[in-house]
């Protein structure tokens, strides 16, 4: 039996709990199939700018009152954007559930949108633009998605930019809303000490005011139009370290594949005894940080890996990089490395679900793609169920030059890598 339960309303909302009798805690999780990808070129930025106004009051509460009420009851309230949708989630004592449904769906369906608000607002997200541009590390991501990803949606930044922003206004504010939070695309997920009837109890009333609307789809992206070339793109700041990252494309998450892609980035370079992490740090002391990233999609994904290193360190960092994805392309790993993945991969699964927060989230962003009920049950089986010979297909797959996005932020005299130091 699935360790949870789901509920779908006669409009199209979903409800689904994971009930953890055990916790005080209950989190609740609010998710809407809307995302920086399903924004027009004109309006990018858009779904991140509703995120942050629905926080600047409603009908029945000002800013203020809104994080008084969860924090006067011991709670945290807090949202996010992502390229296909956006959760706005809170925890608290179970016994305040009631409180959070009752604010979150406040602001979720009552936001104000003050002219006053959004003026001072898209200066606040202007600086949050500015405080990740200067900060390469995380800057170096957007730069690598617009190579990935030019001329399409995922390319753009979710935060969007000064220009776009400025465009953005409450009439586009209201018709976002209008669009986006519908009952066909809310998902609200409760984890923590609680029972599903009683949920879907409280949670009802608020969906069902919801207008039923229409399900938001993104264009979906073919293997076409990404396996173009060797794309590289370079940006000069004024800072004194480089930070390079690799992007390979990979296909969506409901692919056979995934499993086997999940395990091959632990394997490369998702913990300390990773290749790349032993590679680069460890063996030759080229960096302080080196890590690998699998992101999935419903219709594609990108596998990352990332360096904080000094210029001169980046060409001999590079060929290390290669030399790794070569032997993993070549040689399955070995029984022993594999068995490792396996039980670190399992293991940071069931600990993600000792915690109310991590399994509302794993829950709600399951529940978003178009297969439905996820199967976490299988998941162990699926794991253990992949090869060594797997884990060397998949890297064959991906790992090779026309395949490849690089983006690298560093100090103004620093060039492009040569193709030379990129032989996959």
């Amino acid at each position: 039996m699935e360790p949870f339960q789901v509920s779908k309303l006669q409009n199209g909302a979903t409800i689904a709990t994971a009930e953890m009798p055990h916790m005080y805690s209950a989190t609740l999780g609010l998710f809407t199939r809307a995302g920086s990808r399903h924004e027009k070129l004109s309006q990018n930025g858009i779904a991140h700018f509703v995120e942050h106004m629905v926080f600047k009051g409603t009908q029945n509460r000002t800013a203020l009152q809104i994080v008084r009420d969860i924090e006067g009851a011991g709670g945290t309230v807090n949202a996010y954007t992502e390229l296909d949708h956006t959760c706005y989630h809170a925890t608290a004592g179970a016994t305040h559930l009631p409180l959070l449904a009752d604010v979150i769906f406040d602001f979720y369906s009552h936001p104000t949108f003050d002219p006053d608000e959004i003026v001072r607002e898209r200066q606040v997200i202007e600086e949050e633009i500015t405080m990740y541009r200067e900060n390469p590390g995380s800057h170096v991501e957007d730069v690598l998605s617009a190579t990935a990803y030019p001329r399409l949606p995922l390319g753009r930044p979710i935060t969007g930019t000064p220009k776009t922003l400025a465009g953005i206004g409450e009439s586009e504010l209201r018709a976002w809303v209008r669009r986006a939070h519908t009952a066909e695309n809310t998902v609200v997920v409760v984890a923590g000490n609680t029972k599903h009837d009683d949920v879907v109890k409280l949670l009802s009333p608020y969906l069902d005011k919801l207008p039923s609307g229409s399900r938001m789809r993104a264009k979906r992206i073919s293997p076409d139009q990404l396996r173009s070339g060797l794309a590289l793109h370079a940006e000069p700041q004024e800072i004194e370290q480089a930070h390079v990252m690799l992007g390979f494309h990979t296909t969506g998450r409901h692919d056979e594949k995934r499993h086997a892609l999940r395990l091959l980035n632990v394997i490369l370079g998702e913990n300390m005894s990773s290749r790349l992490f032993q590679s680069l740090r460890e063996e030759a002391g080229l960096c302080y940080s080196v890590s690998t990233e699998s992101s999935l999609l419903e219709d594609t994904g990108l596998f990352t890996i990332y360096a904080g290193l000094d210029p001169a360190d980046l060409i001999p960092a590079l060929k290390r990089t290669c030399t790794q994805l070569r032997k993993i392309t070549r040689k399955p790993p070995p029984k022993a490395e594999l068995e490792r993945a396996v039980e670190y991969t399992l293991g940071g699964h069931h600990l993600a679900l000792e915690s109310t927060d991590d399994r509302a989230m794993a829950l709600g962003e399951a529940l978003l793609g178009s297969r439905g009920i996820p199967e976490f049950s299988k998941l162990e089986s699926n794991i253990r169920a992949v090869a060594p010979k797997d884990i060397s297909n998949v890297a064959e797959e991906i790992f090779s030059l026309d395949n490849l996005a690089l983006a690298l932020v560093g100090p103004h005299e620093l060039a492009l890598p040569p193709t030379s130091a990129l032989t996959l």
